[in-house]
């Protein structure tokens, strides 16, 4: 799970990193288009790009659901898990 959260926060970070980097390069050749706007654009990226990441954890992640769910039970003094049939 802190893989997980550790990938958004990476993917989340990116776009700020690269903005940091793109101003640095702005800021050295042509002080005067530098913008605080982009800050705002690159939160946006980092948004959409957990969301994204979210997304397609989601879709490739988990059991295939097919068949007939059994719920959990005793048998035995043994609980036996969930599982599909």
């Amino acid at each position: 799970m802190i893989r997980i959260l550790l990938w958004n926060l990476a993917l989340f970070f990116v776009p700020f990193i690269l903005t940091a980097l793109w101003l640095i390069w702005v800021k050295r050749r042509h002080p005067a288009e530098a913008q605080k706007q982009v800050w705002a654009w690159a939160a946006l990226a980092g948004v959409v790009l957990v969301l994204g990441s979210f997304g397609v954890w989601r879709s490739l992640s988990g059991d295939d659901i097919q068949g007939q769910y059994i719920s959990p039970t005793l048998k035995d003094g043994k609980v036996i898990e969930g599982h599909f049939e």
